[in-house]
């Protein structure tokens, strides 16, 4: 069962801990610090404690193995199933220091009850990224589960946002702009996660707790890293992907751009190379689920399905 995996204290105190597993640390981004072994990755998000764990099959669950088996007799830690629906805006220092099958909350999850909860499902993808055909799915499943979907669409929250029937490329453009902008005027990176935040309050309805937010979508790290701080264990991250042959093709067929336009665009989104720019790539690296949009959409689809549940 997947499973996410919680430890609150000091990066120091989690570095000795599992000091006797071996392995590399990568330590040079100030949010999160990175074990590999064996072909296994674990990523550690200093701002809610959360460990993640990527890589290949056997390499990832060969170390998550040996992180649990280290960690999993202490009180730091809370292993829990990924599909809890936990309460609004979980704080690190309130997640609780067990979670059995007798708890509330769990038990709902084995029963599919959820009675309460609500979830925040941030979405990752780079521009070309025929992202609909994930959303559709995560909502049609989602709405099962008795949840009520919102979206919440970060372009939307550009002051500068280019008016209807601006030309697709000159419309995206804008929006990236418009985007770098307010990053760089307010000295905050997460600015547009402080809207996302901003923009649930308005939309929650405290008749109806049971709601999912489909944010979409995130362009930097530190929007990520302040949506985990805000919502906690109730944020998950979607990183949807294509090849670049796809999304080149798609902007050129699908949204009229030519070839030149649809490589700059391409290049901008992935890392325009300052902190306050577009850095799609380094964002996209930070998802819990990962899910590859290749021809077949029953295959998305199946993904999805095993995502939620």
């Amino acid at each position: 069962m997947a499973t996410k995996l919680i430890f609150t204290k000091e990066f120091s105190q989690l570095k000795d801990a599992l000091a006797p597993i071996g392995g590399t640390w990568d330590e040079s981004q100030p949010t999160k610090k990175v074990l590999r072994l064996e072909g296994g990755v674990m990523n550690w998000f200093e701002s809610t404690g959360t460990l993640q764990f990527q890589g290949k099959d056997a390499g990832r669950d060969t170390l998550e193995g040996k992180v649990k088996a280290i960690l999993a007799p202490t009180p730091a830690q809370v292993v829990a199933p990924i599909a809890t629906p936990p309460n609004v805006a979980v704080k690190p220092q309130e997640i609780r220091s067990t979670s059995r099958v007798g708890d509330p909350d769990v038990a709902e999850y084995l029963e599919g009850t959820f009675s309460k909860g609500e979830v925040v499902i941030g979405i990752v993808s780079a521009v070309g990224t025929d992202s609909a055909r994930v959303i559709t799915p995560i909502t049609n499943r989602i709405e099962r589960f008795g949840y009520v979907v919102k979206s919440v669409r970060v372009s939307e929250l550009i002051g500068s946002s280019p008016p209807t029937g601006t030309p697709e490329y000159e419309r995206i453009k804008a929006l990236m702009a418009g985007g770098d902008n307010m990053r760089k005027d307010s000295g905050r990176n997460s600015i547009l996660a402080a809207g996302v935040a901003s923009k649930i309050k308005s939309l929650r309805d405290t008749a109806n707790p049971k709601t999912a937010y489909l944010v979409n979508s995130l362009k930097h790290p530190d929007e990520v890293e302040l949506l985990r701080r805000v919502y906690g264990e109730a944020f998950f991250l979607v990183g949807i992907h294509a090849d670049e042959k796809r999304r080149l093709a798609y902007l050129q067929n699908d949204r009229g751009l030519t070839a030149e336009q649809a490589a700059e665009l391409t290049r901008i989104d992935e890392d325009e190379e300052v902190p306050h720019g577009q850095r799609t790539r380094d964002t996209f690296h930070l998802s819990d689920f990962f899910i590859n949009l290749g021809k077949n959409d029953d295959q998305v689809t199946n993904t999805v399905m095993r995502f939620l549940e």
